[in-house]
């Protein structure tokens, strides 16, 4: 990664009670391994596709993008 640069990826954002139950199935399977972090309840999603380290200039390019799916 260099200055100027945004890790991007397209993403499905998860209803809440999905995330709520992810969330605790996680906390109850691993959370008490050591060394193992958790991703926040609120930061859970679904990657679809992972464009990886884009310069900050492709940002609004990947939106239209996205925008354009529809659904």
């Amino acid at each position: 990664m260099t200055a100027g640069q945004r890790r991007l990826f397209i993403a499905l954002e998860l209803p809440g009670a999905a995330r709520s139950a992810l969330a605790g199935w996680a906390a109850e399977a691993v959370g008490a391994i050591a060394g193992v972090r958790l991703v926040a309840e609120a930061d859970l999603h679904v990657t679809l596709a992972f464009l990886g380290w884009r310069p900050a200039d492709d940002v609004p390019a990947a939106e239209r993008i996205v925008a354009g799916l529809g659904g």
